[in-house]
């Protein structure tokens, strides 16, 4: 290569499996996305409750990846499962920043595919502490994605939520997005991983080294997710979801508050609709998503 020919720059693709009980708070400009998780966990010897007296079913909070992407790790690539990680590393979220190194130089693309508060609760906002320095301790976890493009597929079914939470009562119908995929190319080959605790108590700091996913391109693969039941989504563990309303929605009204201008006596802290399937004959039995997330602009 002669003095003049430029070197190729080494790039490599992020993706970032994004499922469960997690609320994406939109920048006014749309152009990022904060995503927040309830702290949803048990409370031993307390059982968790709704704000309308239902039980709470507990929640994982987790970040998953493959070990093989550990830098400077080797390990067998023809053992590496595309869902599975084959070397499964875990991380439970417990109320902390998780900071990727990304530059604003970008806005995301794509359709989230999640429901929008504005549209069956208008009379709700998000908690204006959840971008504070310390959140509430409602906040399970906090990370922030810039650039990159969402993929979304969508569920077979539509869904309706009730009109509780609009002022002229009508309800919201909605062909909601189950499985959520972002992905972004950035430079080099190796990426840091922060996950900083929100109170300063400690910082960790994981180093992935990108590794050729099946296209042949560099990649560094993340789970994140917030999941009751089998939360791992181990499939020997996997049972059919049957088509009922998401109840665990639920979990989501703890990073929301009422609007300030809305009489408090007119939508009390009890009213919390979720997703329910509008079922067809072919619906009624099979493998659903559940645990819907929820955007908020």
């Amino acid at each position: 290569m002669s003095p003049s020919t430029p070197a190729t720059m080494e790039e490599f693709r992020l993706r970032i499996d994004l499922t469960g009980i997690c609320l994406y708070l939109w920048d006014k400009d749309e152009k990022a996305v904060t995503v927040l998780m309830p702290d949803a966990r048990a409370d031993p010897g307390n059982p968790p409750t709704h704000p309308d007296g239902t039980l709470a079913v507990p929640h994982a909070g987790y970040l998953r990846f493959d070990m093989k992407n550990l830098a400077g790790v080797p390990f067998d690539e023809d053992t590496q499962d595309d869902q599975i990680p084959s070397y499964e590393v875990v991380h439970r979220f417990n109320c902390e920043d998780f900071l990727l190194p990304l530059s604003d130089d970008d806005e995301i693309t794509g359709d989230l595919g999640l429901p929008r508060a504005g549209e069956f609760a208008p009379v709700l906002r998000a908690d204006p502490h959840l971008k504070d320095a310390v959140p509430p301790d409602t906040v399970l976890m906090r990370m922030r994605l810039v650039g990159g493009t969402f993929i979304t597929t969508f569920e077979s079914m539509d869904w309706r939520i009730g009109g509780d939470l609009r002022q002229d009562a009508r309800q919201t119908k909605l062909h909601i997005g189950g499985q959520v995929t972002w992905h972004r190319t950035l430079p080099g080959s190796v990426l840091d991983l922060i996950l900083e605790r929100f109170d300063g108590s400690g910082t960790v700091t994981i180093r992935l080294q990108a590794k050729p996913a099946d296209d042949g391109v560099n990649e560094i693969c993340l789970k994140i997710a917030n999941l009751c039941g089998n939360p791992l989504e181990w499939p020997d563990l996997e049972t059919p979801v049957q088509a009922l309303p998401d109840v665990d929605f639920k979990w989501l009204y703890r990073l929301l508050e009422l609007r300030p201008d809305i009489p408090p006596a007119d939508f009390p802290d009890y009213l919390c609709p979720v997703p329910e399937p509008i079922l067809k004959p072919e619906h009624e039995q099979g493998d659903l998503q559940d645990c819907f997330g929820l955007q908020v602009l």
